[in-house]
Formats: C-alpha cells, structure tokens, sequence
C-alpha cells in the first residue's frame, strides 16, 4: 500500500492547523475525518476558557512551496456551499515550507475571481492574514456575528408583530375593521415564542440580550395600545360573546405581565 505524497502533505497541513489552533488560541480544534467542504471545526471559549456554545468552520488548503504563496483556488460548488452555511467559514492557506499559514473569513456578498476552469481564486494579505494570536478576535467577531444573525432572524417576527398591530390601529381611524384587531390579539403568542427563542439564544450564546430586551418593550408596548383601543371600544363586553371573540378578548384585556 502507498501513501501518495499529496495527502502526505494535506494531512500534514490539517495537522499543523489544528497544533496552531490549540497552542496559539489554546482552543479546541476538532479535525474531520470526512471532506465535505469543511475540514476542521473550531470551538470559541471565553477568557474563563468556559465553551460559549459557538463554533466556526476552517477549509484547509496546503502548499509545499518555497518562497512567499498568497493565493489558493477552490470550486465555486464549496464556495456556494460554505456561503449557505449558518456557520462562518475560513478558508486557510498552511505553507509548510515556511511553517506558516494564513486565513480569511468566506464573505456572502464578496466578489471573488472566477478563472477559465471554474475554479475561484482566494487572494491573501500576506501581512494582515498571516495567522497568529490577534487572530482569536477576527475568529470571535465571525462566531459573534453568526451569533446575532441566528438572533436576529428570530427577532423579525416579533418586528413584524410590531408594525402589524401599528399599521392595524392606524387603519382604525380610517377603516374600522374590528376583526383585524381581534387576529392580532390572537397571534401575540406566536410573536412571543419567536422572542422566546431569540432570548434563549441569546442566554445561551452571551450576545444579543439588550436586542431581545428592546424587542419585548416593543411588544409588549405594541399590545398594550392594542389592549387599550380595544377596551376603550368596549370589546370586552358584546364582542367577547360572539363567534368572533370567544372568550379571548377579555382574557386579553385582563392580561398582565
């Protein structure tokens, strides 16, 4: 049996990512055995050296040549593919001849070069992305980042919560339509269990906890007006009894936090 030299020295480049993770970062790095797109994952921890539940993504590219090498070249499916990715990815180019590497953050919106071949070309900064101890912060800003974007996609529900039940009483003042006040009322819980989720990520995570707590003073400011045009319109009383309040609205009205 051979060991053919080309993954001799891809398997010497993951190795030196993950030996440079754990003594520089002092962070655990978990190599994969399989090659999907990702090779290595990377676990962030905080200055306690306690997990913070956030991970990142590395695909490794190893060279053996001499002298300076700024550039590498990836398929255009695994850049599609990293992009869908909730978690940030990193490409990292190791030269093993200079017992170095260098890595950048796969950006969504970027436009990298194409060749001829249908390869894209990833360029270093041999200065700015050469890895060493500062890089712990590039890598935790994109962990941070990924972090409130998951936050945040929770959140837009309980936005879109906010101006449905403000454009919903602006319209009272021109077209009262009782029913519409009564279908917001009622969807209040599924825009608090899109809050939920986004607290607990956020609990879970350690970021995002002023978004949330300014998203539920929102909302909760949102019902509130709500509860109050509705009570001031009396809808406690015949509206409550009919097929369409069912005994909600005076729950609702009644309702504290």
């Amino acid at each position: 049996m051979k060991y053919p030299r080309k993954a001799a020295n891809g398997h010497a480049g993951e190795f030196f990512f993950a030996y440079k993770v754990a003594s520089v970062l002092g962070w655990p790095c978990r190599l994969f055995n399989i090659d999907i797109g990702i090779d290595a994952q990377v676990e962030v921890l905080d200055r306690a050296r306690a997990s913070t539940g956030k991970f990142v993504a590395f695909q490794i590219k190893t060279t053996t040549a001499e002298g300076l090498r700024d550039k590498t070249y990836v398929d255009e499916r695994h850049l599609i593919y990293w992009r869908s990715l909730e978690t940030p990815v990193f490409i990292v180019l190791v030269v093993l001849s200079q017992k170095a590497m260098y890595l950048q953050q796969i950006e969504k919106l970027r436009d990298y070069h194409k060749t001829a071949n249908g390869q894209v070309r990833i360029d270093f900064d041999l200065n700015r992305d050469r890895f060493k101890k500062s890089s712990r912060t590039l890598i935790r800003a994109a962990a941070d980042q990924a972090a409130l974007s998951a936050i945040r996609q929770h959140l837009r529900t309980v936005d879109e919560g906010i101006s449905n039940i403000r454009n919903i009483l602006a319209q009272m003042e021109i077209s009262p339509d009782p029913d519409d006040l009564i279908n917001a009322m009622r969807m209040r819980e599924e825009w608090r269990r899109g809050l939920d989720r986004a607290e607990t990520l956020a609990r879970n995570l350690g970021i995002g906890q002023s978004e949330c707590s300014a998203a539920d003073e929102l909302l909760e400011a949102a019902l509130d007006d709500l509860r109050e045009y509705m009570e001031q319109g009396g809808m406690g009383e015949g509206w409550d009894d009919s097929s369409h309040g069912n005994g909600d609205i005076k729950k609702f009205l009644e309702e504290a936090r």
